[in-house]
């Protein structure tokens, strides 16, 4: 909005203006006197109050024109089917980017984030619980061997490194068998011979760590010669 600048009177406006400084008498005619004695308010201070004027007069439609565009977008962000006020009590889903939201919509995210975490970790627990039901603990004394098909549940906390060996060949049909290995905080374990991993690499067994140790038995393997015989692969996943 360009304001337009109201301007006064100057001292340049009013040189050689009037009978200010004229001699005494000045020796003019009596029109001539009058013509002096008018010419400061007729030709200095009437255009300049109309400059004024005329400037103040745009300046007023510029103001107007701004004040009722103001009061549209006002009454535009006031209305209610487009705002969220302070004591808001309707429940408003934000379906943008950048809409506003509210306390309780944000509260409820929350606890439905976090009831679906409970329930996916409670569903892990009951899995696992089901499996642990069903399968014995076990000390064994520095080695143990898997029978094949058979589910385990293991601890080593003794001085003694557990050595888990590889489970006997089965012939020409797969099987598969799960297991616990809950190692204490001065317990060991280490993998026997014989036994396959992800990449060729042994996986870890850490003090103070439980593991579920997934047992798959191959017959054959499509790399090697007709002759060799099955070969046992594991999948470890540690629970710290």
């Amino acid at each position: 909005m360009a304001i337009k600048e109201l301007t006064g009177v100057s001292p340049q406006d009013m040189e050689g203006k009037g009978n200010l400084g004229r001699p005494n008498p000045p020796s003019v005619s009596v029109e001539e006197m009058q013509r002096i004695l008018d010419e400061l308010p007729r030709e200095v201070l009437v255009p300049a109050l109309n400059r004024m004027a005329e400037a103040q007069n745009e300046n007023n439609i510029l103001f107007n024109t701004s004040l009722e565009e103001f009061s549209r977008e006002l009454a535009q962000k006031l209305n209610k089917t487009s705002a969220l006020e302070r004591d808001n009590q309707t429940p408003y889903t934000p379906s943008g980017d950048f809409h506003p939201t509210t306390v309780l919509f944000v509260r409820e995210q929350v606890e439905a984030h976090a009831a679906e975490d409970r329930l996916h970790i409670s569903e892990e627990e009951r899995k696992l619980g089901r499996l642990a039901e069903r399968i014995a603990f076990s000390n064994p004394a520095g080695a143990f061997t898997p029978a094949p098909g058979v589910d385990f549940a293991l601890t080593a906390d003794s001085d003694v490194t557990l050595i888990l060996n590889a489970p006997a060949a089965r012939g020409d049909r797969f099987l598969s068998m799960r297991g616990f290995l809950a190692i204490g905080s001065e317990g060991t374990a280490d993998w026997g011979s014989g036994l396959m991993f992800a990449d060729g690499r042994k996986p870890e067994l850490a003090a103070g760590n439980c593991y579920l140790l997934e047992y798959f038995y191959h017959p054959r393997l499509p790399s090697l010669p007709e002759s060799s015989g099955g070969r046992w692969s594991v999948r470890c996943t540690c629970f710290r």
